[in-house]
C-alpha cells in the first residue's frame, strides 16, 4: 500500500477480526499501593487498594502489620507490642452540591481492639459557602474494665472560602 503524509493508508479490519486500539483504558493512577512508617508511636506497613473509582463513588482499603511502642497515642490500643491495622474510606457524591465521607480506622492487638468510625456530609451552598457537619465514634474495646466505652463528638460548620 501507498502511504504519504498527506494520505496515509486507512486499513479496515475484516468481519472477525479484532479492532485494535478502540475500548482500552488505563487510570490515571495507580489503584493500589504500599506504605511504610517509622516513629516515636511505632512501626509498619501496609498494603491498599482502590477497590472502587468512579467519577461519583470513591472507595479505598489499606491494611497492614504494624509494631506499637507507645499505649494509646495515635488512637491506637492499649498495649505495646504486634497489632494489625486497616484503613476504609469511602467518598460518595450525593447530587450536584453533596459529598458524604467515611473513614474506619481499626487497630487490633493483644489486650483490645480500637475503632474509629468518622462520617462527614458537606453541601454546598453557594460556591463559596459549604455547611459541614460530622459525626465520630471511637470504640476502646479495654476500656471501662473490659466491657468496652464508645465516645461520641459530632460538629456543624459553615464555612466561607476566600
Amino acid at each position: 500500500a501507498y502511504r504519504s503524509d498527506d494520505h496515509p493508508v486507512q486499513r479496515t479490519p475484516l468481519p472477525g477480526q479484532p479492532m485494535r486500539g478502540f475500548g482500552l483504558s488505563a487510570p490515571a493512577s495507580r489503584r493500589e499501593w504500599t506504605t511504610e512508617y517509622a516513629s516515636d508511636v511505632g512501626v509498619g506497613a501496609g498494603y491498599g487498594v482502590e477497590a472502587l473509582r468512579r467519577p461519583d463513588t470513591q472507595l479505598r482499603i489499606e491494611v497492614g502489620p504494624a509494631y506499637r511502642l507507645q499505649p494509646y497515642v495515635d488512637h491506637g490500643t492499649a498495649t505495646p507490642g504486634p497489632v494489625a491495622r486497616g484503613r476504609l474510606e469511602l467518598q460518595q457524591r450525593l447530587g450536584d452540591r453533596a459529598r458524604l465521607e467515611q473513614r474506619l480506622q481499626v487497630e487490633t492487638g493483644r489486650e483490645n481492639t480500637v475503632v474509629r468510625n468518622a462520617v462527614g456530609v458537606s453541601v454546598e451552598l453557594e460556591p463559596q459557602w459549604t455547611l459541614r457537619s460530622d459525626l465520630e465514634l471511637q470504640h476502646d474495646s479495654a476500656a471501662e474494665g473490659g466491657s468496652g466505652r464508645t465516645e461520641t463528638e459530632g460538629s456543624v460548620r459553615l464555612q466561607y472560602a476566600f
